[in-house]
């Protein structure tokens, strides 16, 4: 899989060994399990995605195709769903209360963000 002698290998352990306490060499060999169980699961879960992405893309090539060979006269009988009728008057009226209450919530905030003067009384 490395491609590692057995030399090499037993050169690390020894490398391991004298780094790290014998004491410490079952903590640190769990965390590395650890590490690399978490990486094959990303790696795996990695995999289906691309492996779900390959199926759907190819579950859906026929429509791709088809959708592409459609010639222009096809397209052109298709007619686009109608538009919503609105009266001018009806528009105008609603931009009017909407920039009605756009500009209240910022008069709202400006006198929120402005401390408040107090009125001097005239003796």
């Amino acid at each position: 899989m490395i491609g590692l002698s057995f030399g090499e290998i037993l050169l690390l352990g020894l490398l391991f060994l004298i780094l790290f306490d014998s004491e410490k060499m079952p903590e640190l060999m769990r965390a590395v399990g650890s590490f690399l169980a978490k990486a094959r699961k990303v790696l795996f879960e990695a995999q289906q995605e691309v492996s779900q992405a390959v199926e759907s893309a190819t579950r859906h090539k026929d429509e791709f195709t088809k959708i592409a060979n459609t010639s222009v006269a096809e397209i052109a009988t298709i007619t686009p769903p109608p538009a919503p009728v609105i009266s001018l008057r009806e528009e105008k009226t609603s931009v009017k209360k909407i920039s009605r209450k756009v500009v209240k919530k910022v008069v709202k905030k400006l006198k929120k963000a402005t401390p408040g003067k107090k009125k001097a009384k005239r003796a």
